[in-house]
């Protein structure tokens, strides 16, 4: 038996197998590679959605002056109570902006909500309480709420 088995470490048996097994085990590695990359490439893509932000507070300051200036113009008399009463009779006018991120009046609340698109398919709120200075609105944070 020994010579037999000898003649099978000549033969290079020995080595086909080797070579057979280390290249099932690199196989192996670089299908668990590409898995680890295409998984660490998802999270990073993700993360990016959440993350970036659209719109930023130079927006914010444009939508308020715009409300601000059609507000002015449109009221004699500027208070709490005529500003409710003018987005009361025309709710069809307290909108502006686009249709994702705009600023509006709600009268339930008497609060002005600034909408804002926020991750993939949800939206950001903030809500801002208002007083008066120098004939001007000054708005004033309240909370953020998410949909």
């Amino acid at each position: 038996m020994y010579r037999r088995e000898k003649k099978l470490l000549n033969s290079g048996y020995v080595m086909i197998y080797t070579l057979i097994i280390s290249l099932i085990i690199i196989s192996i590695m670089g299908y668990i590679f590409t898995i680890e990359a295409k998984r660490k490439l998802c999270i990073l893509d993700s993360s990016k959605d959440i993350s970036e932000k659209l719109y930023n507070k130079e927006t914010n300051d444009y939508l308020f002056s715009k409300m601000n200036d059609y507000i002015v113009s449109n009221l004699k008399n500027i208070n709490k109570n005529s500003v409710h009463n003018f987005f009361e009779e025309n709710p069809s006018n307290n909108k502006i902006g686009n249709e994702e991120y705009y600023i509006c009046y709600s009268t339930g609340v008497d609060k002005f909500l600034l909408y804002e698109p926020y991750g993939n398919n949800d939206t950001k709120i903030d809500e801002y309480d208002f007083d008066f200075q120098n004939g001007k609105i000054n708005y004033i944070y309240d909370c953020t709420k998410y949909e």
